[in-house]
């Protein structure tokens, strides 16, 4: 389900724009085929791997078929180039692992008792948030998010 809910987020902003630019006749056609991808991968996953197998399902059919063709329709309407959208997608992806992984090897240290449990959600929350400074801090998506929760926060005070 976590494979799938960052599916959904990275495909997010791209539902957005085909929405903006009115693409819905030329994406719609794409849903009958990651509908019966679904179906079929559902029926072979599950007899092998049982609900498992169903729920990794969605996650394949949605990267089969949506995750790289409304990007291929908005990109070509925007005149851009789509290698630079999925690298892009690639990047974030590497950075969610990294910061998994540093995050369940911290964890991992850490004991099982209630306070922690605590500690083991602050610390992952601090990993998560360090390694992402580490990529971002000198670019704009930080700069503007720095700018959004400062806004907020003054708003919040005045």
């Amino acid at each position: 389900m976590i494979i799938y809910l960052y599916i959904q987020m990275v495909y997010y902003p791209i539902g957005l724009y085909r929405d903006s630019f009115g693409l819905f006749v030329q994406v719609q056609y794409i849903q009958i085929p990651a509908a019966l991808i679904n179906v079929g991968l559902s029926i072979l996953l599950g007899l092998k791997y049982g609900t498992a197998g169903v729920l990794f399902a969605t996650p394949i059919a949605v990267l089969l078929t949506v995750f790289w063709y409304e990007p291929y329709v908005l990109y070509k309407k925007m005149n851009r180039k789509l290698s630079l959208y999925f690298w892009t997608q690639l990047q974030f992806l590497l950075i969610a692992v990294i910061c998994f992984l540093a995050s369940y090897l911290l964890c991992s240290l850490i004991s099982s008792t209630i306070i922690g449990i605590v500690i083991r959600f602050f610390a992952s929350i601090l990993v998560s948030f360090f390694i992402i400074w580490l990529r971002f801090h000198n670019t704009s998506y930080w700069n503007e998010m720095k700018m959004r929760v400062f806004s907020i926060l003054k708003r919040r005070r005045g």
